[in-house]
């Protein structure tokens, strides 16, 4: 829409992205995602993005090159500690994302989950982040009882609330698909 307003080119346009613009992961038909995002990336002025790793999609899908603001944390909330105490037992997986977003590798951390359980009884996964009911119906429900029953689902959590999971765990796993 920026780029409709400025017609005349007296603005100046900036595109800022915070997901790898993966050409192929547009599935509509027919595809106006694909054209509009294409479009979109090419005439801006400047394109923004928050990786390495999305400015290295940008460039190698679209030709421009984007440059990297790093999403902003508040370490000293999130400062890491060597103090090995804190970590719970039985052994803990924390995950936090939006679990609704196919590219954050929701079904994969569940199925990757499910296997360990065999080989590790007493280990659990912890969830914080956005799920949906029919998401959580459709992956985790049909899960033998053993399993989903290791499954702690909080929800999306504050700050605070984040730091002592992320405390808790023993290892954090972030299955995301192209990030």
């Amino acid at each position: 829409s920026a780029l409709s307003a400025n017609k005349h080119g007296r603005a100046r346009t900036l595109f800022q992205i915070n997901g790898p613009p993966v050409p192929d992961a547009f599935h509509r038909y027919p595809m106006p995602d694909r054209y509009m995002l294409r479009r979109a990336i090419q005439s801006v002025d400047k394109m923004l993005t928050c990786s390495r790793f999305c400015a290295e999609i940008i460039e190698h899908h679209y030709g421009v090159t984007a440059e990297i603001i790093i999403l902003p944390i508040d370490t000293d909330l999130f400062e890491c500690k060597s103090n090995l105490s804190l970590v719970r037992e039985p052994p803990t997986i924390l995950a936090s994302a939006d679990f609704n977003e196919p590219r954050k590798g929701f079904r994969v951390l569940i199925a990757a989950f499910a296997s360990l359980k065999r080989q590790r009884a007493d280990v659990r996964l912890q969830l914080a982040g956005s799920l949906s009911e029919s998401l959580r119906k459709e992956v985790i429900d049909p899960l033998p009882h053993d399993v989903k029953s290791d499954i702690e689902i909080f929800g999306s959590v504050s700050s605070t609330r984040l730091r002592k999971l992320y405390q808790g765990a023993m290892v954090m796993a972030l299955p995301s698909m192209w990030e």
